[in-house]
């Protein structure tokens, strides 16, 4: 079969219907007798039929090689880059990829051309065909059936793709669904939702208990000769720390600070939850959820809030065990069953879709928000993106073994990505001895931290010094009013134990570990990746796991980045709500 230049036409616009010799314009329908032009993996051109599967749909269809066997050095992949960026401005409905090749080399070629996993499909005829699809089902999870927005169908040797409902269609099933959900729980379902507004007022008894046991400080000793921080909290820097508290640091004052945010509690799941919600004038700003981590609190968000300006309803809730929220009674409440919690309090609150935003756990429950509640959660937007290679896909083979064998050479790897994966391997072989305490026996630390303000102080400003962007000295990236404002929060709230218990909860079920980070979320993702953030993977491990919409390498800031640079995490965020209201997705 000849026709070179009818293959050409693949990488150009639209697609070639060889039997008719016709193209077929980018957006047109395809026709029910359209037989369209595919390189064999011999590299010969062939034909595949679509019948009238696909008739009347907006699909644009691109033809791929066949042959990979130089698949990194293609030139077509700078020409099939610029062609997919350009279609997915245009906002068409999805792209398919024709190909005979496996699924995994299709996968491949989607991570590295950056085209959203979702919207690929496979397609093949003849004796490709079954191998294609044991192959979507079986080894390639970012693309298998449950992850697309359409299904793949195989019968009698055709191909059929299912389409689900237009993008504001689906938006609004998803908000009936939720408004009908929301009206269950306000006819009865669950607590009785009765938000109370909330002060913090800490009894003067508690701030003078609080002088006399840093007056009665007793501190250890420290070996002579070492380096400053090398075995933990530096004992130097540690003693003034403790004077500026207990001579110069005014709860009175912060505490007016945060009683400026419109506070509340409420029961939710069993939860009495605190949490900030200020609502925007504006009444088509866009609900926004924010959620920290450990050892930070709601404080984290007390100046990104104000520079979110109108553009948001914000709702900043302490997660359960934290802050002035109740503390869990019974195991089981981990990552997804906070998650839970957080979504139920949306919905109460009336908020049919949101955005959630977060780092540390933030982003765990982010992405079990991405995962279980796509019905209410429209897209997330974080600040730590936790990612693994998928050892089914051969470029992610091939980065980790640019790691194990050359990590100083930047092969199939950046050298920036190489840098991260370094700096991840060190944090788990030298700064990870925290997670093992608090992930086994958290009872057992607790009783020192509950019982000693220095001691909860030590244990909580080494992870400021050591995750922040300070080159060293914990002064650089935050004052130490911050720092002592939130390990007071701590202190005063009593919830030391119960903040660190969520590492039990959640890394020691496996299982529910495995489903949350297993497999790819088709929520749309937002990421602003700090330099100083503990962990940075690559963007194509991340592609595999999430819909990267937005992908931001920033110049400067660590892992409490509302916190530390919250002029530069509001502009993404800001920038990631536009998004979603030009994509449709909320």
């Amino acid at each position: 079969m000849e026709g070179a230049k009818e293959v050409q036409d693949l990488y150009n616009n639209g697609v070639f219907d060889f039997k008719q010799s016709r193209r077929i314009a980018v957006g047109d329908a395809l026709p029910a007798d359209a037989e369209l032009l595919v390189l064999g993996d011999d590299g010969a051109p062939r034909s595949v039929r679509l019948g009238d599967v696909t008739s009347g749909r907006r699909v644009v269809l691109f033809g791929l090689p066949g042959a990979f066997t130089s698949v990194c050095s293609s030139k077509h992949v700078p020409e099939f880059a610029s062609r997919a960026a350009e279609l997915r401005d245009a906002g068409v409905s999805h792209i398919a990829c024709l190909s005979v090749n496996d699924p995994w080399v299709m996968a491949d070629w989607a991570d590295r051309l950056g085209v959203d996993t979702r919207s690929v499909a496979m397609l093949a005829d003849g004796e490709g065909l079954v191998h294609s699809r044991m192959g979507l089902l079986q080894h390639m999870p970012g693309l298998g059936v449950r992850a697309l927005r359409y299904s793949i169908l195989a019968d009698d040797g055709k191909i059929a793709l299912r389409h689900p409902p237009r993008t504001s269609e689906a938006s609004a099933s998803a908000a009936a669904a939720r408004a009908a959900s929301m009206a269950a729980e306000a006819a009865g379902g669950g607590d009785a939702f009765e938000p109370r507004p909330f002060t913090i007022a800490v009894p003067d008894e508690e701030l003078l208990f609080l002088a006399s046991r840093l007056e009665s400080a007793r501190f250890p000793d420290q070996l002579e000769g070492i380096a400053p921080w090398e075995d933990g909290t530096d004992l130097h820097y540690f003693k003034g720390f403790v004077e500026h508290w207990r001579t110069r640091y005014d709860w009175r004052a912060w505490e007016a600070r945060l009683n400026a945010l419109p506070q509340f509690t409420a029961a939710v799941r069993g939860v009495d939850l605190h949490f900030v919600h200020q609502r925007s004038p504006r009444p088509d700003a866009t609900p926004l959820l924010l959620l920290h981590g450990w050892p930070g609190s709601y404080f984290e968000f007390i100046k990104l809030i104000p520079l979110l300006g109108d553009a948001f309803h914000i709702v900043a809730p302490s997660l359960p065990g934290y802050g002035w929220s109740s503390a869990p009674k019974q195991r089981g409440f981990g990552s997804t069953a906070i998650a839970a919690t957080v979504d139920s309090l949306m919905a109460r609150l009336g908020y049919a879709r949101y955005i959630a935003q977060g780092g540390d756990w933030g982003a765990i429950i982010c992405r079990a928000l991405a995962k279980y509640h796509q019905t209410s959660c429209a897209a997330v937007h974080l600040n730590m993106v936790v990612a693994s290679p998928r050892l089914t896909s051969p470029r992610h083979l091939l980065q980790l073994a640019n790691v194990a064998v050359a990590p100083g050479l930047p092969i199939f790897l950046s050298a920036g990505e190489l840098a991260g994966l370094k700096e991840l391997g060190h944090f788990r072989e030298a700064e990870s001895a925290y997670q093992k305490i608090q992930g086994t026996k958290p009872q057992t630390l607790a009783y020192a931290l509950q019982d000693s303000p220095v001691g909860l102080a030590a244990w909580i400003l080494e992870k400021f010094r050591t995750w922040s962007d300070c080159g060293g000295d914990p002064d650089a990236a935050l004052s130490k009013d911050e720092m002592l404002t939130n390990i007071c929060i701590y202190w005063f709230g009593g919830r030391i134990a119960s903040s660190m218990r969520l590492y039990k909860e959640t890394l020691s079920n496996k299982a529910e570990l495995g489903a949350l980070f297993g497999g790819y979320t088709p929520t749309p993702t937002g990421a602003a990746i700090f330099p100083r953030e503990l962990v940075k993977p690559p963007r194509s491990w991340a592609q595999a796991a999430y819909n990267i919409q937005a992908w931001t390498e920033m110049p400067r800031g660590g892992h409490f980045a509302a916190l530390e640079q919250p002029e530069l995490l509001a502009r993404e965020v800001l920038a990631f709500g536009q998004l979603a209201a030009s994509k449709g997705w909320l």
